[in-house]
């Protein structure tokens, strides 16, 4: 059975067996054009995996399961395949074959692609359905083509085979393993104008680094129209590019700042663009029809590394109706939070004396926080959370005394939220006075930031990182030993999270808790504060059925007892991993492990001590007979100005809900900054996108054309696709960029509109073939807007207009 073949042995006509990519790859590379030397790894090593590992039988029982419409039965079916596949040994045949290979290529990294034998249709695009990884070197390769072959699997691709009705046939999965071209330059063309549907123009879209930064819509590109007859540059729109992604020095991938100069620069050069040009409009005469297709430029030379039909153009075009990490002024944006969150980390406090204590004044932490309506962001000095890494690492290895006085001092805190969280439950609460719950939430705050502050090292862990500061004070480790040490050391914690929440869950059922008190901390700890690591079936109870979880504790009960066994076989595996290495090696491991599980506990530290105050606040606003959720917008130190103040200022909070808040912590306290939504824009342009000015006003947003067409609809934000915020047919889907999960959402909308991407990008191309209008690369959509507000899509101009704001 043939399990490999070179690029040169592939054409069109073997789909089949090389999937569409690698079928691509090998006819382009017969027909002369450049492309990186590669081999694929056939469907058929794919099917001797899954039949030597008995797993075909047991995935197809799966994926019979799974109803697409059911979202929850897409993922229950993905992880579990996942999981057999990733935990499976590749025969032995296989492996030799992949290795003979790769060392005939003769290059230190590779480009790993997965290729469906069902992919890239004229009529259907698996436009990041599937897996890549790029900068992939020797040691990874196997790993990385099981997760490939894994990724046949995924949640978004086994929905997308459902929607295009893939489901009934037999897909496999090739793998595509190409020399990685260190890209300069790159991008994505079109031979035919995706939007206007022009067949005589060609539209390139360039950046500085890999491609994939443009794919996944994290970067606007350069775009540029060429004429076909005659050859010419009809329209160029060149963009500000801040930053790229390049391979990282030991392998992988890293962003990069780009210099000014650099970045304000046309990413190709006139010349470049018309030689470009030549190779596309090669391309789609040898095929026949029109192609998207992915390029790269190195050392003065073109590459071409994928090509696809064009699967957005419809015959009529009349009939066509129609992006936790980002920077921003040199801060590192985490994911939108739970108010409540926002709500300590912006307490008007003097947290900065803490870093300074714990790093010699070293550490800042230079924090920004935006709080609007049901969403929050963070902004972090990402320089500072390095510089706390670093200098935590060299106290582990340097001066273990100190550094165990951190950590005493943080599972002393622990204890002590812990005891409190035991005591004042809200049965203690309400028959508290208030002279003692008022000091008590200087006491949690306290107790909080200490903490906090002492391990804020552990958000921040990186192989490469960690390298150079071992290196730097010579430490005795190779860099193949860190290499070995580290896919174990970083592994979930055992003995973390995970199991002190089973222990949790397990002692509140044992006890006959009443039902209340295991609903109120169950549901609080999952819905806000779960890190989805593991006991993903447990999460899925608890959420998708709540009230199902307290009429069957018994059920639950059996299920939790099941996979604290499981993790005590993994303590086991894991001890005994530990007694083969060397001291320095294991020294090594135990940081990392130190580091994975002093994550989840300060998760669950920092949410005991933030229900406590939740609760205090909500026997205040019961008592002034205001609602729970206006809350998160009440500080810290007004809580501590008692009753009478938050009678006055009741009509400021509703006005706070209602528009923004900046909370700036400084050397002393926190600068708030509060404007209702009509003047949001330009506040919000003044901190954080002034520089990414798109021509926006607080009533017609500019942007690119993604889809033509013109919608009006009442926006709906969608921050994380994990939660749809109730979306409705029919809304206007406002995101900072769509990825294939997203799909759904985008089902149900009659428009989309995007902070990022360009006209290439996952947004664009989905709109197009569902025919919706989209606008994208707007910057600032999702600042501008509010949930409920009535906008015009008018993606024929490429503008949203604010027709009605939400009351």
């Amino acid at each position: 059975m043939e399990l490999l073949r070179d690029f040169k042995k592939i054409d069109k006509s073997d789909v089949s067996f090389a999937g569409g990519k690698g079928a691509s790859l090998g006819e382009m590379t017969k027909a002369g054009i450049p492309v990186p030397f590669g081999f694929v790894i056939l469907s058929s090593a794919f099917e001797k995996f899954l039949e030597e590992t008995d797993l075909n039988v047991e995935i197809e029982a799966i994926l019979d399961s799974v109803n697409h419409k059911e979202m929850h039965t897409v993922e229950h079916a993905s992880e579990k395949i996942e999981a057999l596949i990733l935990g499976a040994v590749m025969p032995k045949d296989i492996e030799d074959e992949v290795q003979k290979f790769f060392k005939n290529l003769d290059s230190q990294y590779v480009a790993v692609r997965s290729s469906a034998t069902a992919e890239d249709s004229a009529s259907a695009a698996w436009a990041g359905q599937l897996e890549s990884y790029l900068n992939t070197n020797e040691e990874n390769l196997l790993e990385n083509v099981k997760k490939c072959w894994a990724s046949l699997f995924t949640p978004r691709a086994i929905f997308y085979r459902f929607e295009k009705d893939l489901h009934k046939q037999k897909i496999s999965v090739a793998v595509v393993v190409q020399k990685m071209i260190e890209s300069e330059k790159s991008g994505i063309a079109f031979s035919v104008h995706p939007v206007t549907q022009d067949r005589n123009q060609v539209i390139i879209e360039a950046g500085f680094g890999l491609g994939e930064a443009i794919v996944s819509g994290q970067i606007t590109p350069d775009s540029y129209v060429v004429e076909k007859q005659p050859r010419q540059i009809i329209d160029k729109n060149i963009q500000t590019q801040s930053r790229g992604l390049y391979r990282a020095r030991k392998g992988g991938n890293e962003w990069r700042d780009i210099l000014k100069d650099k970045g304000e620069k046309q990413v190709l050069s006139d010349e470049e663009i018309l030689e470009l040009s030549e190779t596309i409009l090669h391309i789609e005469n040898h095929y026949g029809f029109p192609c998207d297709i992915e390029w790269a430029f190195e050392n003065g030379k073109f590459y071409i590394v994928q090509s696809r039909p064009i699967t957005t153009l419809h015959n009529n075009q009349n009939n066509l109706s129609s992006d936790f990490l980002r920077l921003i002024g040199g801060k590192k944006l985490y994911p939108p939070l739970n108010n409540y969150s926002a709500f300590i980390q912006g307490s008007e406090y003097n947290i900065q004396k803490y870093y300074g204590k714990w790093y010699d004044n070293k550490v800042k932490l230079d924090l920004l926080i935006l709080m609007r309506s049901e969403f929050s962001q963070v902004w972090l000095s990402e320089t500072d959370i390095k510089l706390a890494s670093e200098y935590a690492l060299k106290e582990f290895i340097t001066s273990p005394k100190k550094f165990d006085k951190r950590l005493k001092l943080f599972y002393k805190n622990i204890d002590k939220i812990n005891e409190l969280y035991e005591k004042y439950s809200y049965e203690k609460i309400n028959n508290s006075s208030w002279d003692e719950l008022i000091p008590l939430i200087d006491e949690i705050r306290d107790l909080i930031w200490d903490a906090n502050a002492a391990v804020i090292f552990t958000i921040y862990l990186d192989k490469d990182f960690c390298w150079d500061i071992l290196e730097s004070i010579q430490y005795k480790i190779t860099r193949q030993e860190l290499e070995a040490i580290w896919p174990h050391g970083t592994e979930p914690a055992f003995e973390s999270f995970d199991k002190a929440q089973l222990e949790h869950f397990l002692n509140l059922l044992k006890k006959k808790k009443k039902l209340l008190e295991i609903s109120e901390q169950c549901q609080y700890f999952l819905t806000d504060y779960f890190s989805a690591k593991s006991l993903g079936v447990i999460e899925k109870t608890l959420q998708d059925n709540f009230s199902s979880f307290i009429n069957n504790s018994a059920s639950v009960s059996d299920t939790l007892i099941a996979e604290k066994k499981k993790l005590q076989i993994s303590i086991e595996k894991h001890e005994k991993w530990l007694s083969t290495l060397t001291r320095n090696e294991k020294e090594v491991a135990d940081y990392l492990q130190l580091i994975m599980k002093t994550r989840d506990r300060r998760k669950n530290f920092f949410a005991k001590g933030l229900t406590i105050i939740y609760r205090i606040a909500e026997k205040m606003f019961s008592e002034v007979g205001l609602p729970f959720d206006l809350i998160p917008f009440y500080t810290m130190k007004e809580l501590n100005m008692g009753l009478e103040y938050l009678e006055k200022s009741a009509k400021n909070l509703g006005d706070r809900k209602n528009g923004f808040q900046l909370l700036i912590p400084s050397s002393d306290n926190v600068k708030m900054l509060e404007f209702p939504i009509d003047q949001a824009v330009e506040e919000v342009n003044t901190y954080f996108v002034s520089s990414h000015s798109t021509g926006g006003n607080d009533e017609i947003l500019k942007g690119q054309i993604g889809s033509k067409g013109n919608v009006r609809g009442k926006v709906r934000i969608v921050l994380n696709v994990n939660s749809d915020y109730g979306f409705q047919d029919g809304e206007i889907l406002v995101t900072g960029m769509t990825r294939p999960e997203y799909v759904p959402l985008m089902k149900k909308a009659s428009g989309v509109v995007t902070d990022e991407g360009g006209i290439t990008c996952h947004a664009a191309i989905v709109s197009r073939e569902l025919g919706i209008p989209c606008v994208i690369g707007t910057k600032i959509a999702t600042r501008m807007f509010k949930t409920g507000d009535l906008v015009e899509v008018d993606a024929n101009n490429g503008l949203v207009r604010v027709l009605e704001k939400s009351k």
